[in-house]
Order: structure tokens, then C-alpha cells, then sequence
């Protein structure tokens, strides 16, 4: 895989998390709709950097995963509720 396929699927993980917060935010979800939006997105993105890391040694887990939207300013890779 190239780097552009790596950016697509970040790219594509960022999008549906930015489309659910802005769609499913305020009194339109609850914590629990919330949360369960925040494990999902963090598991398929964990899941991709595992599997695309075990095909390319010079896979940048962290630089994925920020691009995903799966980690905070600091660094963190946000908890799998």
C-alpha cells in the first residue's frame, strides 16, 4: 500500500467521526450514543493501524491514528470505552 492509501482510509475514519459530531451532538445524543460512537471509531482505527502496521515495518501508528481523529492535542490516544 502507498502512503495515499494510508490518508484515504484515515481520511475516510476522520470523516464519518466529524460527520457524527456534527450531526449527533447536543440534545440530539446521549453519553451512552456518544460513547459507543467514540469505541467504535477508536476500535476500527486501532484495527487498521494494527493490520497496515504488521504489512509496512515504516508505518507511522501515531500519525494514523492522529489523522483519524482517534487522538487528543497531547499525544493520547483516546481510552476504548
Amino acid at each position: 500500500m502507498t502512503k495515499k492509501d494510508y490518508e484515504l482510509i484515515a481520511y475516510c475514519i476522520f470523516t464519518i467521526n466529524t460527520y457524527y459530531e456534527n450531526t449527533y451532538t447536543g440534545e440530539k445524543a446521549t453519553e451512552e450514543q456518544i460513547a459507543d460512537r467514540q469505541m467504535i471509531l477508536h476500535r476500527l482505527s486501532t484495527w487498521f493501524a494494527d493490520n497496515l502496521q504488521k504489512g509496512n515495518p515504516r508505518f507511522n501508528r501515531a500519525k494514523f491514528l492522529t489523522a483519524c481523529g482517534v487522538v487528543d492535542e497531547t499525544g493520547s490516544i483516546e481510552p476504548a470505552y
